[in-house]
């Protein structure tokens, strides 16, 4: 699947890209990237659904948790940021809700950690420099999408360079 996306001046979710890619260029790096963010993101959606807030939303099938809002608030953003790329964006988070739910806590919190250790090691070691959330908090919900993208191909390439 290919996303049109609309001019970088005009689309503020393209300004976010193109802001995230430069301090991503190294193929190291970028690796790091492709391991580490996936794991953070399973974690945290795992994390947050241990979290109930109420009765089930539909009956012995799905609750109200913690992730499930973040996933709903995350999806909102990015629908608003560009519904071309909010919509399949939204879906892989929700895939990572979906798998880090049935992981037990303990698991999500050494996935968080390990996750982490291997972004630092990619800044560190091959891109000599910090991350992008250090400069915009708004990069932690857009880094999921730069990877998710480049996997599957939603995010047209000239964004991930």
């Amino acid at each position: 699947m290919s996303a049109s996306v609309t001019a970088p001046s005009s689309n503020r979710f393209v300004a976010y890209l193109m802001d995230y890619a430069s301090y991503h260029k190294t193929p190291g790096n970028k690796m790091t990237h492709h391991v580490g963010i996936p794991i953070i993101v399973v974690a945290i959606a795992g994390a947050l659904a241990k979290v109930v807030l109420g009765d089930d939303l539909v009956p012995g099938w799905i609750g109200l948790d913690l992730g499930l809002v973040g996933w709903v608030a995350a999806t909102c953003w990015y629908l608003w940021l560009d519904p071309k790329i909010g919509v399949p964006s939204s879906l892989c988070l929700l895939a990572c809700y979906l798998i880090g739910k049935q992981a037990p806590l303990w698991l999500c919190a050494v996935l968080f950690v390990a996750g982490w250790i291997i972004q630092f090691i990619g800044h560190i070691k091959y891109e000599h420099n910090r991350p992008a959330f250090y400069k915009n908090l708004e990069h932690l919900l857009i880094g999921p999408v730069w990877i998710f993208g480049a996997w599957f191909r939603f995010i047209p390439k000239q964004l991930l360079h």
